[in-house]
């Protein structure tokens, strides 16, 4: 499982550009950096599943690639 943290910042909106990989191509998203505070979804991946809106502005402050969730 590839892990990062991220200096995004708020954001209304995402797309997971990713492409099928079994094990790595959703993402987990949190509020704060190392995994802390609220998860704010595991995004599919692709055009079709993987885009959208959050239901307002979310921090984003690290994120995880990870199977299916």
């Amino acid at each position: 499982m590839s892990i990062s943290n991220s200096g995004c910042g708020a954001r209304r909106s995402f797309f997971n550009n990713g492409y099928a990989s079994p094990g790595q191509d959703h993402v987990r998203v949190y509020n704060h950096a190392n995994y802390a505070g609220a998860l704010h979804g595991c995004l599919h991946y692709g055009w079709a599943e993987g885009r959208g809106n959050f239901a307002g502005a979310v921090n984003i402050g690290s994120y995880r690639w990870g199977g299916e969730c």
